[in-house]
Parts: C-alpha cells; structure tokens; sequence
C-alpha cells in the first residue's frame, strides 16, 4: 500500500493499478510500454496522465465493454486535453486528463 502525495513513474513494461480512487499524477516514461489500470475509474478524482503514446494501456477495469456500444471522445488542444470514454448501454462514463500527448 503507497499512501502520501506524489506522482507515480510507468517505465518499461510496468503496470501501475490504484486498487481505489486516487488523484495522484501518473507519467509514461519515455519508451514505455506501461499500463495503468484503474480499478474504481468509475468513482475516480481527477488523475493527469501524461507521456501518453499508442505503446501504453489504459485499463478502465470498472467500466463495463459492451460490443458496439463504447464512444470514445476527444478533446484536445497542442499540448493535451481530456478523453472521454462512455458505455452507450450502461451510460456509464471515464474522463481522462492527458498531458503531453505523443
């Protein structure tokens, strides 16, 4: 268990899981091939992801996938932006701060 404030590193081919809600920060490492899962991401605070490339995973563990039913909206400036993913039949919804998105 990690308590206190601060920032998490995703290098390599780690996985980083917040078992509850967190706000903290969390970075991809250049030249990672990370995951991050969030296992509450229906209930989580604010986290700003950054580093972010197509090489790194977001686990969203508690929204439910249904097949032909997942949007995923962006909205994004130069240097960031929130991605909204959404389960269309649940109407069940994660917003992700991004930073420094490659």
């Amino acid at each position: 268990m990690v308590s206190g404030a601060g920032s998490f590193t995703i290098a390599n081919s780690a996985v980083q899981e917040f078992g509850a809600a967190d706000s903290e920060n969390v970075t991809f490492a250049n030249g990672s091939k990370g995951t991050v899962k969030f296992d509450q991401s229906l209930t989580q605070p604010t986290v700003t992801i950054s580093g972010l490339t197509p090489k790194n995973s977001i686990d969203l563990a508690d929204l439910p996938f249904t097949n032909g039913q997942m949007t995923v909206t962006p909205s994004f400036t130069a240097t960031g932006g929130t991605l909204t993913v959404t389960n269309q039949s649940t109407n069940q919804s994660v917003s992700l701060n991004l930073v420094g998105i490659i």
